[in-house]
């Protein structure tokens, strides 16, 4: 087994992005370029065959050729680790994501024990299609498995995995708590955009960029969003496929439009291929100039070309409705209309009984929800319980709840989160 895929480091330096369809929820994590390298580095002609076809978009034939190779080594733990991590990669891009879980899971499971780096970014992938899933609980628990097996001179991947525990908690607070969104933005990565500024590492340079414009977004900082989108740009013309320059363009347009910098927004878009880029930006940026047939005919072609299964569309639908919990919602608008709801909540429960519906305007100073009267009533009966090592509280019969790393109990809800807790998004205390 060639050494080159377990290498920690080469393995971060190798690491690509992968960033979801909705501008203001993409998440950042790693689809691990070092499968490319090793594939193309060994003389397995079957995994040069499987990389060829992935980069070519053609999924169907690159996991019936990847379910080939598995089974050619299915004696071989590291070629099958290699090969159900692949599975996880074409899952991801066919937005099959509850499938793509089990993949990664399955090549954890063959990784060497010398394999940290290894197994800590598979976790931090399986956190991000958590994320993607709506279980942010979930998220937060595989980056945090995530730093408990990387290797302990891995700085820049401890870094990543608590930028998106940040993430996960602000959404699982339903983006009414920004503390620790503030907190990380200033103590970890602006000090870290400093440091990468003249680094020869484009990988970790994006990275950490398409992070933190990320969490500039939700800080309502849209100044720095705007400089950090053009460094991105840069960073990206000179390393990256005409499809995702053009993507990382629109998304900057779309971020100028929505600033008020129409003029300037125009003359970014003018120079985007429309062939390149995902529809569902399209529809976004044609919403916000005010163009609601254009919207949603990109919108309907966005769910109708780019899935090949109902749950894959339901996966994307399922993003953009969790997208409202935001404080700067670019659809907000766009909810109230029936066209919009009709594309996005199909098979879903009623608009107005979305779990996700816009959040009270009531909030305490820390930014925590205040029940009203009668839910407080309804709390007191509750008993909830956090663990020693998590701030998520759950209900008692809580399958996520794992007794074993000690409990915190809580009398309700209210007093679990006047405690600095956030609520379980599986049990819904």
């Amino acid at each position: 087994m060639n050494p080159y895929f377990y290498s920690p480091y080469k393995m971060l330096n190798k690491s690509v992005l992968s960033i979801l369809i909705v501008f203001g929820l993409s998440l950042v994590f790693l689809t691990l370029k070092y499968e490319v390298a090793f594939a193309e580095e060994s003389s397995d002609s079957f995994g040069q065959k499987i990389v060829s076809l992935v980069k070519h978009n053609k999924l169907q034939e690159a996991m019936t050729e990847t379910d080939e190779f598995i089974y050619k080594h299915k004696n071989e733990k590291n070629w099958l680790s290699w090969g159900y991590n692949m599975k996880g990669v074409i899952f991801l891009k066919m937005h099959e994501y509850t499938k793509a879980i089990y993949a990664y899971e399955e090549s954890i499971k063959y990784i060497d024990v010398e394999g940290n780096n290894g197994r800590s970014i598979t976790l931090l992938n399986i956190g991000g299609l958590q994320h993607r899933l709506g279980d942010y609980t979930e998220a937060i628990s595989h980056y945090e498995k995530s730093i408990q097996v990387m290797d302990n001179n891995d700085a820049m991947l401890y870094k990543l995995n608590k930028m998106l525990v940040a993430l996960s908690a602000f959404y699982l607070s339903q983006g009414r708590n920004t503390t620790i969104l503030k907190q990380v933005y200033e103590e970890t990565i602006k000090p870290m955009l400093h440091e990468i500024e003249y680094s020869q590492n484009p990988d970790l340079k994006r990275t950490t960029y398409e992070i933190a414009a990320r969490i500039a977004f939700q800080l309502g900082r849209f100044d720095e969003v705007i400089q950090l989108r053009k460094t991105l740009l840069n960073i990206n013309k000179n390393e990256l496929t005409l499809e995702n320059i053009d993507s990382t363009r629109l998304v900057l347009a779309i971020a100028l439009l929505y600033s008020g910098k129409e003029v300037e927004a125009d003359d970014v878009f003018r120079n985007v291929l429309w062939r390149s880029v995902s529809k569902d930006f399209l529809a976004l940026w044609y919403w916000l100039k005010g163009d609601e047939m254009l919207a949603r005919r990109y919108l309907e072609e966005y769910f109708a070309e780019d899935c090949s299964s109902d749950i894959a569309r339901g996966n994307l639908r399922g993003i953009i409705r969790r997208s409202e919990i935001l404080l700067y919602d670019m659809w907000k608008e766009a909810r109230k209309q029936k066209w919009f709801r009709d594309l996005v909540y199909t098979n879903t429960l009623d608009y107005s009984t979305e779990k996700y519906a816009e959040p009270p305007e009531q909030e305490t100073q820390e930014g925590i929800k205040t029940y009203s009267i009668e839910n407080q009533e309804k709390d007191s009966l509750t008993t909830v319980f956090a663990t020693n090592v998590s701030n998520v509280f759950h209900k008692p019969d809580c399958s996520k709840l794992n007794a074993s790393d000690g409990l915190k109990e809580f009398d309700t809800p209210q007093k679990a989160s006047e405690a600095g807790c956030l609520p379980c998004n599986y049990c819904k205390p």
